[in-house]
């Protein structure tokens, strides 16, 4: 019988945009998206769970394995992660902002749609140390404003 950690481990990408799942069972998804040493070949991945609302849950830390200061346990193989229309606000985010900048690993990151403000995307820049592997950030239609994203544009490419 096949495990079920073999079976996930040849799916690149996951699409559960506007999914009735909860977020418990968003948590359960490290499966997909961690390291497991039983499997040799691990590629990175894609995660899209647009529309799934994940607002005041520990999904996101759970799903990624973080510690309590929001460090990576495991080396994380989504190079992609699309939490658009999630219904996510500052604290919801802030676990997986600060995971960014302790080398979680994302090279593409969706936050579209969401309820985010300028504290999150100053938290953001803080937080990203000149080893980070993020390359794609979509901050489209969030309560940020107009200063805010000059002095981040200012912060990462002046």
């Amino acid at each position: 019988m096949i495990s079920k950690e073999t079976r996930l481990a040849t799916l690149t990408c996951l699409s559960l945009r506007k999914s009735k799942i909860s977020p418990s069972q968003v948590g359960q998804l490290c499966d997909f998206v961690l390291e497991n040493t039983e499997v040799s070949s691990q590629s990175s991945k894609s995660l899209n769970l647009d529309g799934v609302k994940l607002s005041g849950s520990d999904a996101l830390q759970s799903m990624l394995d973080l510690t309590e200061l929001f460090i990576p346990t495991k080396h994380c193989y989504l190079s992609s992660l699309s939490l658009s229309g999630c219904g996510l606000n500052d604290k919801d985010v802030r676990p997986l902002l600060v995971a960014v900048g302790n080398g979680l690993g994302l090279v593409e990151l969706k936050l579209s749609v969401n309820r985010l403000t300028d504290s999150s995307v100053i938290s953001l820049v803080d937080s990203i140390s000149g080893q980070c592997s993020l390359q794609i950030l979509h901050l489209a239609n969030n309560k940020v404003k107009k200063t805010i994203c000059s002095a981040c544009y200012d912060e990462v490419f002046i």
